[in-house]
């Protein structure tokens, strides 16, 4: 699975995997970004 493969192979915590995630999401969808921007402003 990409997303457990990407964090064993850069030794990332749970925590910096979700934020990795977070940030691809925010990148590829305009969705993501309109629900994360909702959230900080």
């Amino acid at each position: 699975m990409p997303m457990l493969w990407l964090g064993s192979r850069l030794g990332l915590t749970v925590t910096e995997q979700r934020v990795l995630w977070v940030l691809i999401a925010h990148e590829l969808c305009s969705r993501s970004r309109s629900l994360l921007r909702a959230l900080i402003c």
